[in-house]
């Protein structure tokens, strides 16, 4: 520590509080940009007839990225406001679910959830709101029927199998909430869609564990920075002195 400070502190016991006032405020307390990679396996699918979930009736996999800005590292708004994105969401359904219950004939095949570039909104009390018409997906049926029944069903349905469909699911009626928990550590994600496809009721609920995590520090504040430039003139102050000495 240069002489000019330790000059300064000794004659005066306020400066070096308003010192630690003024670095504390330098600490990643302030707002940056949060990223969250979120694994979305715990989403689940009804589908008319066709309930898929982890484990029962499929398997699912999935990834999500969120995007928070304004917040600190816990997730916390540190600002007037908070902003979020949602982007790269992708869910497969691999199916393997009874056609009817008790019968030979099972659905088999792949329905794939991928989202169309990325869904922005404002953030607050742990909400995500995307605004209308901002979240778009494709959604992709292949769907074949496996079993001796299978024939007989597709006949008294109309069915022809396999079911091929690809289609547009988006949150064109009113803005999409996706409800954020346990953002300091841990976090989860948590939202649904529920709309009509081709005469069949579509429900999808997404739902994700953090899978990883980085946050973006931000720049030293104008009080940080106020700092710096004080020690920095006790450096010119002290090579000056040896300089003249």
């Amino acid at each position: 520590m240069c002489r000019c400070v330790r000059g300064i502190l000794r004659r005066s016991a306020w400066v070096v509080a308003a010192l630690t006032i003024a670095l504390s405020s330098a600490t990643p307390s302030n707002a940056g940009t949060l990223t969250i990679d979120f694994n979305l396996s715990g989403s689940t699918l009804a589908l008319g007839p066709v309930n898929v979930a982890n484990g029962m009736g499929g398997t699912v996999t999935g990834m999500a990225r969120l995007v928070l800005t304004g917040v600190n590292a816990a997730g916390m708004i540190t600002g007037a406001m908070s902003n979020g994105t949602i982007s790269g969401l992708a869910v497969n359904f691999a199916v393997n679910a009874p056609l009817l219950a008790g019968v030979d004939a099972n659905l088999v095949g792949p329905i794939s959830i991928t989202q169309m570039g990325s869904a922005a909104g404002g953030f607050s009390a742990g909400v995500l709101s995307l605004a209308t018409n901002s979240f778009n997906t494709a959604l992709a049926v292949n769907l074949n029927c496996v079993g001796t029944l299978c024939a007989a069903i597709a006949a008294g349905a109309g069915l022809t199998f396999p079911i091929v469909q690809n289609a547009m699911i988006s949150n064109n009626m009113a803005p999409f909430a996706v409800n954020l928990a346990s953002l300091g550590a841990n976090a989860t994600l948590n939202a649904a869609v529920a709309t009509m496809n081709a005469g069949q009721a579509v429900t999808l609920t997404f739902n994700g564990r953090e899978a990883a995590r980085t946050f973006d520090a931000p720049e030293p504040t104008e009080a940080g920075l106020l700092v710096l430039s004080v020690l920095a003139l006790c450096g010119v102050a002290a090579l000056r002195r040896r300089q003249t000495a």
